[in-house]
Parts: structure tokens; sequence; C-alpha cells
């Protein structure tokens, strides 16, 4: 027989609200890529983050994703606070701009947040060491594997940014389709400013 305590644990997991996708898919690159794997994705990776913050304000009804723009269609505060600063920097936008944009801006900190986010909830734990005995580097190492349930939109929103893996494709005509499409451009951009001399 189950304590009370047992059984309101239970009953606090099943009514837990899912990670944001953001979150989920960090996690989700660092089991699959590993530590190292992901700092030489990192500009790849603050694109996905944007990406799948998007997806979560879409799926929440707060903004519609069209092949032009991003429009803001309900600016109430989200539960997320990364999702909350990127729906507050849209809505102070002084004109809509397209998905790719605001990957582009926005993925250094949505990166930096989720990361803090992650760490602070411990499921990424923080490792200092010193490269050549002298340079100080951070290195975030995950304390347990990601939630395989909720990697299917991660996948390939990974896959869009070109990160290695065995990614399953989405479904053309979708939100998320259209986002994913507007990622590989923001990545593409990316790569070509990082490889101009």
């Amino acid at each position: 027989m189950a304590t009370p305590d047992e059984e309101h644990a239970e009953a606090a997991d099943a009514s837990a609200v899912p990670a944001p996708l953001h979150e989920t898919l960090l996690l989700t690159a660092y089991d699959r890529l590993g530590p190292s794997g992901v700092r030489g994705w990192r500009a790849e990776l603050g694109l996905c983050l944007v990406a799948a913050a998007l997806l979560d304000l879409h799926a929440a009804g707060r903004v519609a994703v069209g092949p032009h723009t991003v429009r803001v269609t309900d600016a109430s505060r989200a539960a997320d606070p990364v999702c909350d600063h990127l729906l507050e920097r849209l809505v102070l936008a002084p004109r809509a701009r397209r998905a790719h944009h605001w990957m582009r801006v926005e993925a250094e900190p949505v990166l930096a947040a989720t990361i803090a986010r992650l760490t602070g909830a411990g499921l990424l734990r923080t490792r200092r060491h010193r490269l050549l005995g002298v340079l100080p580097v951070i290195r975030y190492v995950p304390t347990r594997p990601a939630p395989r349930e909720t990697t299917a939109l991660a996948g390939p929103l990974l896959a869009a940014a070109r990160i290695p893996g065995s990614w399953a494709p989405v479904p053309e005509g979708t939100c998320a389709h259209l986002v994913c499409r507007e990622l590989a451009f923001a990545a593409g951009t990316a790569r070509m400013q990082l490889s101009l001399p």
C-alpha cells in the first residue's frame, strides 16, 4: 500500500506540465551529441532553441507563423520565461519580421537563458576546468537523459540546422515545417557569415 506522500507525488507527476520544447531540445542535443559535440554546434543550437520557442508560442495560440512574418495574436504573459522574453520582443518590434530574423537576433540570449534555467532546475551541471592549464572553460553536463517521448519535434529542428544525427522529418504543410525551413535558412546564412573572411 502506498503512503500518502507517494500518492501525492504520483498525482503531482500526472498533472505536471510538459517541459517547454526549447528545454527538451537542448537536453536532446546534450544526450545525442555529448557536451563537446554541443560546444561545436553552439550557434546552430541557439537558432534551434528560438525556433522551438516560436513553436511553443504557436502551439499556445500566442503567435501566428506565416511564410513572410511572425505575428503576435495574444500578448499576455507566457508561463515559460524564455517564451515570455521572445513574446515581449515580438510585441515591441516596430514591424513584423520573418521567423529567421528572430532566430538570428535572439539565438544567443535564448541559449543562455535556457542553459541558466536548466542549470537552476538541476538538469544540467556546471563543470569548470582550464584548457591547456590556462584558459578557464565552463562545460555543462546533463544530470539525466532527455525524455524520449517529448523529442519527436526536437529531431526535425536539429536536422533543419544541419546538426548531425538521424532525425525524423516533419510533415509538410504544418507550422513546424515552415519553422524548420526558416531555421534551415537562418543556419545557412549563419554558416556563410562565419566562413567569410
